[in-house]
């Protein structure tokens, strides 16, 4: 795969690609050192990958944590559960069976500088994965609620970063569920069945209530058997009080009276025999023409929509849900 082209990339970036403007005074000079005596990047600079100083927040670790970090600013952190200041979490509150693994990279973001303590920072670290055994999730990470609710006091991962991206060779699945009858959460409790909720923006009110999915195959059968059932319905009864009508206007066209004198038939009436075989012609055509249209675009709507080979074919091929 062909490297991004750099231009594209520049016009995308929201910050510098290079900030020392927040390296201690003692970087900043040894940088300007090494550029002005010529010293090649790589031995300083990052180039291919080799170290250079960073600036980085000093995270402040948990007595109870074991922390792995390099001086680019990558760090995990293996203790009790915990977001925010030593005492909040149920690591905070000293609750047992509350283990965590939090990986991080990029302590307070963009606003990292050498001369701040850090917390663990769920609104302002770049990217991180948050494993615990006994966490609330949702609270911590300020999650909408959705139909699926809030986990509360529950084992929990969660991924958050400006982008997250899964992607499976072969496929990927999203399942809500149990895997065999007997399992339990990891507290031991029972399993509360859920659903899936996909929250776009973390809002679910309003104008972003939550809605229930469509079932594809469903749809489909609802549709065939009976909005396009009953639409051929109504068409075929159209076509028939057509053929009634004109019967009818062909009888009343031609229809005479017996006169009250003699008692012998009057003739039709002059005014009304051109004017009826005109409308009888033309209200044929007219209606034949536009059933045949309708009918048509029925059958078209039902093979580009409606069947698998249709090139408008409303299910995925690929994805389902239940």
């Amino acid at each position: 795969m062909a490297p991004p082209n750099k231009k594209k990339r520049q016009k995308v970036r929201q910050q510098k690609a290079i900030d020392t403007s927040s390296l201690s005074l003692w970087d900043q000079e040894f940088e300007e050192a090494m550029q002005k005596q010529l010293v090649p990047p790589a031995e300083w600079a990052g180039v291919f990958c080799n170290p250079r100083k960073q600036p980085l927040a000093n995270y402040l670790p948990r007595p109870d944590e074991r922390v792995i970090s390099n001086p680019q600013g990558s760090y995990i952190c293996m203790g009790s559960d915990n977001l925010g200041g030593a005492w909040t979490g149920y690591g905070g509150d000293g609750e047992t069976r509350a283990s965590k693994i939090d990986l991080v990279c990029g302590r307070n973001g963009s606003k990292s500088n050498p001369n701040q303590d850090v917390d663990p920072l769920p609104f302002y670290d770049s990217a991180r994965i948050y494993i615990s055994e006994k966490t609330d999730c949702d609270k911590n990470f300020k999650l909408a609620e959705g139909k699926v609710g809030q986990s509360v006091a529950k084992s929990a991962i969660v991924l958050k970063a400006d982008a997250v991206r899964v992607v499976g060779r072969e496929g990927v699945k999203i399942i809500s569920g149990i895997g065999v009858p007997d399992e339990s959460n990891a507290l031991g409790g029972a399993i509360t069945k859920g659903g899936i909720d996909l929250i776009a923006g973390n809002i679910d009110s309003g104008e972003y209530e939550l809605q229930n999915l469509v079932k594809g195959q469903n749809l489909i059968e609802f549709i065939k058997k009976s909005l396009i059932e009953d639409i051929k319905d109504i068409v075929s009864v159209m076509n028939r009080f057509i053929m009634w009508q004109l019967q009818f206007n062909a009888q009343t066209s031609l229809h005479m009276h017996v006169s009250p004198f003699v008692g012998a038939p009057t003739s039709n009436s002059p005014l009304l025999i051109t004017p009826a075989q005109a409308m009888a012609k033309n209200s044929a055509e007219a209606m034949h023409d536009l059933l045949k249209i309708n009918t048509n675009m029925l059958f078209s709507l039902t093979s580009t929509y409606l069947l698998p080979d249709g090139n408008g074919y409303i299910l995925s091929k690929h994805n389902s849900t239940n």
